[in-house]
């Protein structure tokens, strides 16, 4: 496993029983305090899977590359300073979106990655992200195989930052939009790679 020195640990809470009701349910601690903050931030968190007929090494393929972000979810506007380290952890690039009207620039890193031990059957991928700007966060992406589908998931926990800024704008309706986008993200990336 490759971590960078401001590790980020995830674990499994729970896996349904029937695989095609699996959830995971990720449990995430940031590297940095995410509670209420500077100016009262509130911190938010999403949970969205799909579903996706092909297999993990493919969806992981599709993930490492941020240019396919910008291909999938529809506020964002681009993707800019993509830098690749050789390796996962170490990556980084910006995402430029928009959100109720405004425009969000965002720097993103990978911070983590996990692939599958050796010489078991079950493949089972995980990469951390964490992401700063007007918005503080990180990403988990888990990706688990059965047969050649992949069951992917996306948890973010952020909060937005800027006293002020942080306080005044709503963050319930920012969350909802921002869960919308994911949702749709998630939906798009399934079309994208089976086709």
């Amino acid at each position: 496993m490759q971590m960078s020195s401001d590790s980020l640990h995830a674990g499994t809470a729970g896996v349904g029983s029937c695989r095609r009701c699996l959830e995971l349910t990720l449990k995430l601690q940031a590297p940095y305090s995410l509670g209420h903050g500077q100016g009262g931030a509130v911190i938010s968190q999403i949970h969205a899977t799909v579903t996706i007929d092909t297999p993990v090494e493919k969806v992981l393929e599709f993930v490492g590359d941020p240019e396919n972000i910008a291909k999938c979810a529809p506020t964002v506007e681009r993707v800019a300073d993509v830098h690749r380290s050789g390796r996962r952890v170490g990556n980084s690039f910006r995402l430029i979106y928009r959100v109720i009207g405004m425009t969000f620039n965002e720097e993103f890193r990978v911070i983590g990655f996990e692939p599958p031990p050796r010489h078991t059957p079950h493949r089972r991928y995980q990469m951390w992200q964490e992401f700063h700007g007007r918005v503080r966060g990180t990403f988990t992406w888990t990706l688990e195989a059965e047969s050649n589908q992949t069951y992917a998931s996306l948890d973010a926990a952020y909060r937005l930052m800027g006293g002020l800024f942080g306080r005044a704008l709503d963050a319930l309706l920012v969350e909802r939009a921002i869960k919308k986008d994911v949702d749709q993200m998630l939906e798009n990336m399934k079309r994208l790679i089976v086709r």
